[in-house]
């Protein structure tokens, strides 16, 4: 009880904050929403010049694809990886050091809030695409009742796997590179440059036990229902292990960058 009260302060405290800098939240979100538009409409131009499809995906499969992708890649992403370099450097992590609670609880409510305000975007969006471009939705009941937690996971697992990534600014202040092939990594293999069926079977196979696929694209694909109930009960194990190794992973990794940290500052 005493966390969930830590939460809702914090939550509150960051809201404000975004709400602040309404332009840069706007101008992030407008952003984050124009990369699967810009996609969706690349891959909808080759499906027309192909007669009506592209890698077995219709204009109209592909514009629910690329609307579900948005959906769930606002809902997993973060941006933690871009700003440990600059609180270590600015001194910023050592006063977040002072309090009582690992730093890692004030990025959750930090990146759920934004996530919450993001929605005001979001949705409005969605359903002018919907009006304009008609996707094709086949969705039964129960891939819905398997994409929530299905999601819940990919959320967990992104943000652990990103702020372990963000750990890497304890021994390079400028790790610009680690996050650029990160960047590239999980534009392809989540999915988001274009769905996983349309790659070389033999990639798409080693793409379906990967991190980036079970954080992000994993949902997409249980939601449209293009995964068999075999197919989903694997990618609910790959995205177990996928978390708990990186639930380890950020364990290990923060003591000792933590003791890192102190010999510097000492």
């Amino acid at each position: 009880m005493r966390l969930l009260r830590i939460y809702l302060l914090s939550g509150l405290l960051h809201l404000k904050e975004h709400l602040i800098y309404r332009a840069s939240l706007l101008i992030w979100l407008f952003s984050m929403l124009l990369e699967p538009v810009v996609f969706m409409m690349v891959w909808r131009a080759v499906a027309l010049a192909e007669g009506g499809s592209a890698g077995g995906h219709t204009q109209g499969t592909l514009t629910a694809y690329y609307m579900t992708m948005m959906v769930v890649n606002h809902l997993t992403f973060t941006w933690i990886m871009h700003e440990y370099a600059y609180r270590i450097r600015e001194g910023v992590l050592a006063g977040q050091l002072l309090y009582p609670l690992h730093p890692i609880h004030r990025d959750i409510t930090m990146n759920a809030t934004y996530k919450l305000l993001g929605l005001a975007l979001l949705i409005p969006a969605l359903l002018m695409l919907g009006l304009l471009l008609q996707p094709e939705f086949n969705i039964e009941p129960w891939q819905v009742l398997v994409f929530l937690p299905a999601l819940a996971l990919a959320a967990a697992t992104r943000f652990l796997m990103e702020w372990a990534l963000a750990q890497s600014a304890f021994w390079f202040i400028e790790n610009h590179s680690f996050n650029q092939a990160y960047y590239v990594a999980t534009m392809f293999f989540s999915g988001r440059v274009a769905p996983i069926s349309m790659f070389p079977d033999w990639l798409a196979s080693v793409s379906r036990y990967l991190p980036f696929w079970a954080s992000v694209a994993f949902p997409v694909e249980t939601l449209l229902g293009t995964l068999t109930p075999d197919e989903v009960v694997a990618g609910l194990v790959v995205q177990t292990a996928w978390l708990a190794s990186f639930a380890g992973f950020v364990a290990w990794i923060w003591s000792r960058a933590i003791r890192r940290f102190g010999a510097v500052g000492g």
